[in-house]
């Protein structure tokens, strides 16, 4: 039996991790680790579904047993994988919300048509025209023109059948100038900056550690669930998830016990999950919801409409459907770019969002859950605030300069100039006929 553990020394975490090395015996069984190829004694071993992620200073290890000869050897040397990068044919789309030889508010949408989950995404391309700023991605420029975009740590992942939206403004420059040559990949491998190698021993209870992820994957596989959702379950183990699985290690002989500790891990397991999801489609929420304000301002063609019958169909509009250009219109527009509402809704009324109306079900459905409102009660970002003829969102508190508190919200309930829009009146005074609120179960 030989025992490899690798520890990450380098100054990043290693995701993916893949290591090459040759071996005159034949592999039967391996553990912790998947066979990805064997060509004349030359094998490259990769990470299993629950051990991709090697923290700096941290380690993982795996383990084989091979055909028995006489002379059988240790393995000669280890290589370094070379960075894998897979490309991947994601729908990649570009809207232009306002554009002219000053500024420009626009957005990239990445719709994952690919058959499987997406993930550690990156998109590169040129685009002759300086970017200001990106929401929900970070931006590199690799040259004068060509950029890279990469997943932002709430949002690594892109679901099957999900869209992430990207705002991007830009500086002065060429109207009509659009991103091209788009480049979307996932890497497979990172490299391996350093490598240790060891031929026997599991240090500091690590062997206990490695029996306990084999017991909750056993568990989690009998449970029923799918090879992607055990992994998705493997990704969160964090240092108390660690410890349970030690001790789950220790009894993987007590077949009664091991269920159900591995029953409690995987409850656990699954809160962490719930939760780190919502915070992420939250996020993405308040990333739409002013890439969205961003859109009504800046564009000279939207103008507020009392009468709730202005409808805008210019550039940037939601799959050829206007945006009417009123409060609700615009909260309509951030609940469906942001997919919690069908696009059918997409000019929905305040009226729709009241208690017994028509949206009150797919807003529930959304993770959306009602509130009445009143003196005291404490608000938070993204609270929609609904009254009997208007609607907006919650942004947050501040102080002015003078220290006073102030607060500020986005809506289209006039025309403003800016967005999210700051008051400094009483908070209650503001709200005190409204109805109440919806808010994301975050």
């Amino acid at each position: 039996m030989v025992i490899v553990t690798i520890t990450n020394n380098s100054a990043s975490p290693i995701s993916n991790w893949a290591i090459c090395f040759d071996y005159a015996d034949s592999i039967e069984n391996i553990w912790d680790a998947v066979i990805e190829a064997n060509a004349n004694g030359a094998y490259i071993i990769r990470n299993n579904i629950y051990n991709e992620s090697i923290p700096v200073g941290g380690s993982v290890s795996f383990g084989f047993t091979s055909t028995y000869s006489e002379n059988t050897v240790l393995p000669t040397f280890i290589k370094k994988v070379p960075n894998v990068v897979k490309p991947i044919n994601a729908d990649i789309s570009y809207l232009v919300y306002y554009d002219d030889e000053y500024s420009l508010s626009s957005a990239i949408l990445i719709t994952n048509n690919t058959g499987s989950e997406i993930k550690n995404w990156t998109l590169t391309f040129d685009m002759d025209r300086s970017i200001q700023s990106v929401s929900n991605a970070n931006v590199s420029q690799i040259d004068g023109i060509s950029y890279a975009l990469t997943y932002p740590e709430y949002a690594s992942q892109i679901a099957l059948g999900a869209t992430t939206q990207i705002g991007v403004t830009g500086n002065a420059g060429v109207i009509g100038t659009t991103p091209t040559n788009y480049a979307n990949e996932i890497s497979n491998y990172l490299a391996l900056r350093e490598v240790d190698y060891s031929d026997g021993l599991i240090h500091n209870g690590g062997e206990e550690v490695v029996t306990g992820v084999a017991v909750l994957y056993a568990y989690l596989l009998d449970s029923g669930l799918s090879q992607e959702a055990i992994r998705s379950r493997m990704d969160y183990l964090n240092e108390d998830y660690t410890r349970r699985l030690s001790l789950l290690g220790n009894n993987s002989r007590n077949p009664a016990y091991s269920n159900g500790l591995a029953r409690q891990i995987n409850t656990s397991l699954d809160t962490t999950i719930e939760t780190e999801n919502r915070q992420r489609v939250f996020a993405n929420y308040m990333a739409v919801c002013d890439t969205v304000a961003q859109f009504f301002v800046s564009n000279e063609n939207i103008h507020y409409s009392s009468s709730h019958s202005e409808v805008y169909y210019g550039p940037g509009v939601i799959n050829g459907m206007g945006i009417r250009t009123d409060c609700s219109g615009f909260v309509s527009a951030v609940l469906v770019q942001s997919t919690f509402l069908d696009i059918s809704h997409l000019n929905s009324s305040s009226y729709d969002y009241e208690q017994g109306h028509v949206l009150v079900q797919p807003m529930i459905d959304a993770g959306f859950v009602w509130h009445e409102y009143y003196e005291g009660v404490s608000l938070q970002q993204g609270d929609i605030m609904l009254s009997s003829e208007h609607i907006e969102i919650f942004n947050g508190f501040g102080y002015d300069s003078q220290s006073n508190q102030i607060y500020s919200f986005y809506s289209w309930g006039t025309e403003y100039f800016s967005e999210p829009v700051i008051f400094g009146d009483g908070v209650y005074s503001h709200y005190s006929g409204y109805l109440g609120f919806w808010r994301y179960g975050v």
